[in-house]
């Protein structure tokens, strides 16, 4: 129980995702990732936990999805728009929204200051790396996010001209506040690898009445024949989920007599045709990197390691958390100050980790 003067502000699942704008499930993940908080007590099925201690976990393992719980929801709706690209059918404020990042990132614990001010690529990463409460974003992922557009072209340039004088690319305050708290939310890619396989030929379906009765077992064989797909067993078919109530039942009184629950055969027929008509996913096939499975590897070199063995272009760090925060990419093997030898100075994965980050099924998430 928790004392009637306490502090502690219980919270549960379904509050902590609200706060954090995640599903349950992600937060179910969370509570079986390494010290995440204790459940501070239940009724009936519902868990509370102690909402101060899972924000200050969060900032110290998943600090984007710790980011996004820090703005209320009027404030997140108007950040939604720093998404907005060019030409998009989306009537945005500018100046209203330069304003916000200015005042939203004051409430983070970005350093106040003018809009005009000039930063270069290294105050970016230093500011983002203290946004995040993790080491400094390396100047070239920097590079790569403008060169991707997540990050706006320089405003400045040396030798431009322009007063006062600078020596590096510089970007106003308003410009890298827009970078550092514009939503990441990664995006499934839809589109097949142009060197996949064409699909196996599909046998058509065997003719007949649709008045033809047909077994679990015969149909679960007829779906299987596709091979599209994992095939569903006689014992699923039986369930009403699928092919809902059966049509002929032993004992019903009907002729012919069956021994077995039956359904038409346009009954299975649509059913097989519709699981036919449903894209699959097809695992990438991949390579893993030799080496022994004690290495360690930082993020940068995680993404980089992915993207080698299942040849495509690297997962954005965004991404890498939401796969992070939703148990396809471990949790971290060694962390700063964890006492190990020897000592690092980031979180690292060992390469089994990174295997297993590579090997994961990612339905849920997305390579943005």
């Amino acid at each position: 129980m928790i004392p009637a003067d306490s502090s502690t502000e219980p919270v549960s699942v379904s509050e902590l995702a609200g706060t954090y704008r995640v599903n349950a499930v992600a937060v179910h993940y969370w509570t079986k990732m390494p010290g995440f908080p204790a459940v501070l007590y239940r009724v009936g099925r519902t868990q509370y936990f102690d909402g101060e201690a899972v924000g200050l976990w969060l900032r110290d393992n998943l600090p984007r999805v710790w980011l996004v719980g820090q703005f209320d929801d009027a404030t997140w709706k108007q950040l939604q728009q720093l998404k907005a690209k060019p030409g998009d059918n989306t009537q945005v404020d500018q100046a209203a929204l330069d304003a916000l990042v200015l005042t939203a990132g004051a409430e983070v614990g970005l350093p106040r200051g003018a809009a005009d001010d000039l930063l270069t690529l290294a105050d970016i990463g230093a500011l983002e790396g203290q946004l995040l409460h993790r080491e400094p974003t390396a100047i070239e992922t920097l590079r790569t996010y403008r060169n991707k557009g997540l990050l706006a072209q320089p405003e400045r340039r040396a030798d431009d001209g322009g007063h006062p004088p600078v020596d590096a690319d510089a970007w106003t305050r308003t410009a890298a506040y827009r970078y550092l708290l514009t939503p990441r939310q990664s995006h499934s890619s839809r589109s097949r690898p142009a060197s996949a396989p064409p699909p196996a030929e599909v046998p058509d379906l065997p003719a007949g009445n649709d008045d033809d009765l047909l077994g679990a077992a015969e149909i679960a064989a007829l779906d299987a024949a596709g091979g599209q797909r994992k095939p569903l067993s006689p014992a699923t078919l039986r369930t009403a989920a699928y092919l809902g109530p059966p049509d002929r039942r032993p004992g019903d009184g009907q002729l012919p007599a069956v021994d077995e629950p039956q359904w038409t055969r346009a009954k299975a027929y649509a059913l097989i045709e519709k699981r036919r008509s449903k894209p699959t996913r097809r695992k990438p096939e991949v390579t893993l990197p030799a080496g022994k499975a004690t290495d360690l590897f930082t993020r940068a070199e995680v993404r980089a390691l992915d993207a080698q063995a299942r040849g495509r272009r690297e997962v954005s760090d965004a991404a890498l958390d939401t796969y992070l925060s939703r148990g396809a990419l471990p949790p971290p093997d060694r962390r700063p100050g964890d006492g190990k030898r020897p000592p690092v100075e980031e979180p690292k994965w060992s390469r089994r980790s990174v295997h297993a980050f590579i090997l994961a099924d990612r339905h849920f998430g997305a390579d943005a």
